[in-house]
This record gives structure tokens, sequence and C-alpha cells, in this order.
């Protein structure tokens, strides 16, 4: 099963805050092999790949964006601060909020008005909780929708 719930809200002329939380589960076991993820490529930025695993994940994003008025031709500069938490965990294994693992961090948005990715990014995160050092991603398109 996967659920998610994302909300925006562009209270501001440039600024977006922005609220992601998905859950995932396995009710089955079809392969005995098969786990979830909540790492650094999965959304929990700060920790590294296949840092928790588990039949069941959670994941909480929070960010602020802030695109500046700044814009050179098609190029527009933006910015971000964010919280992340997450946790993957077996069947059978009582839920805490306690096990969540949070980062922070910044990261700057570069727009482009005329291409079909709109959003080039580039973050540095802290992680809180049983991470090593800090953790630098880049993608294109925001991290989690709109």
């Amino acid at each position: 099963t996967d659920g998610s719930l994302r909300l925006f809200y562009q209270g501001l002329p440039h600024q977006t805050l922005a609220i992601a939380i998905r859950h995932r589960s396995y009710l089955r076991d079809f392969r005995r092999n098969r786990w979830l993820y909540v790492d650094g490529m999965s959304g929990l930025r700060g920790y590294r790949a296949w840092q928790f695993a588990g039949k069941h994940s959670l994941l909480i994003s929070l960010e602020d964006r802030v695109f500046t008025p700044i814009k050179v031709m098609t190029v527009a500069l933006g910015f971000v601060a964010f919280a992340d938490a997450g946790y993957a965990w077996s069947r059978g294994s009582e839920v805490d909020l306690g096990d969540l693992h949070p980062s922070v961090g910044v990261g700057v948005r570069i727009g482009y008005t005329k291409t079909a990715n709109p959003v080039t990014r580039f973050d540095v995160s802290l992680p809180l909780r049983g991470g090593i050092g800090f953790g630098i991603n880049y993608g294109v398109g925001q991290a989690f929708g709109k």
C-alpha cells in the first residue's frame, strides 16, 4: 500500500510552504527479500543510501521555498530551507515516532521558464540522529512535486 499527502501554501508572492507525508507498506511477503528504504535517495536528505530498510516506511518533509524576483533571461534564482524525518521498520515492530531520524538543510533552486524540467536543485543537509557528516543532493524537479 502507498499513501501520501502533499500540501502547498502560497501566502506570499514569491514563497511556497510545502509539506509531504508518505507512508508505504508491504502487507504480504510476495518476495521475501523485498524491502522499502528510507534514505538520501528516497527523500530523507542527509542520510546515506539504504540507511533504513523495512516492510513499512514513513517519510515527512517540510520545505520553505522562496523564488527571488531576480531573473536573468529565462533563469530564476530561488532558495529553500527544509526539514525531513523518516524511518523504516519491520512487520511486528511497534511504531514509535521517536524512531524517526530527522535532518535539516538549505538549498538553491535554479528555475527555467522555458523548459520541460523547470527546476534544478542543489541541497546541503545535516542528519540530526544516526548520520555522519552532511549530505549533498542534486536533482531535477522539486524534491516532492509542484
